[in-house]
């Protein structure tokens, strides 16, 4: 597993010592490495003093002819956000980090670390690696 921040000795990124960093940010995709990657970032946290937010993000729906068809991908894709959330909060549980730390939004990945990054004033991300799996690899 590679992770998007790399620890080595006190000093991490650009030459930044870990206790410059007030708030972190892992971002994950809650399936495979997903409790490694919140696992490390709370390492991270805990090594710099610092919050520590969690994120994943739900792929938006593809535009999809009328009729019944969008009604039902609408409950699916509710309930994924709703499990999303569910799974989150209680990796969250796990590590300690308080539930107004998580965050579950649609978008992709990127568009929406870079988002929530800037709006949360987030020194580090720590991001694991995201793979698209089932209707995702159909559905792009």
């Amino acid at each position: 597993m590679r992770l998007g921040v790399r620890y080595s000795g006190q000093t991490i990124g650009r030459g930044r010592h870990i206790s410059t960093y007030r708030r972190i940010l892992a971002a994950c995709d809650l399936r495979g490495d997903g409790d490694r990657v919140i696992g490390c970032a709370a390492l991270l946290a805990r090594s710099a003093d610092a919050e520590l937010h969690l994120a994943h993000f739900v792929r938006p729906l593809p535009l999809v002819y009328g009729g019944e068809f969008p009604k039902i991908m609408q409950d699916v894709h509710t309930g994924v956000r709703r499990e999303a959330r569910t799974r989150l909060l209680e990796a969250a549980r796990v590590h300690g980090v308080p539930a107004d730390h998580c965050h579950v939004s649609e978008g992709t990945p990127a568009a929406g670390i870079r988002r929530l990054a800037k709006e949360l004033g987030v020194g580090a991300v720590v991001i694991g690696t995201h793979r698209r799996q089932g209707l995702e690899v159909f559905l792009g």
